[in-house]
């Protein structure tokens, strides 16, 4: 529910506060990283076969690929 009340309030206000944008924008990152960290990756570690090592590897990579094509 936060995350709607927080969009309402970036389309009310976001127009008439364009400089917001650049503090915004790296703070969401630190938490899509974070919750990547804290969450993912310990998810990640109990399952040690290769093939599927490689496999999360790719899909890691194509991830990045894709935010930086964004």
């Amino acid at each position: 529910l936060t995350a709607v009340l927080g969009a309402i309030i970036t389309l009310i206000v976001g127009n008439s506060i364009e400089s917001l944008t650049s503090y915004l924008v790296p703070l969401t990152i630190g938490g899509f990283i974070y919750i990547a960290t804290a969450d993912l990756i310990p998810e990640l570690h109990k399952d040690v076969r290769l093939k599927n090592s490689i496999l999360q590897l790719l899909s890691f990579l194509l991830g990045i690929g894709l935010m930086a094509l964004l």
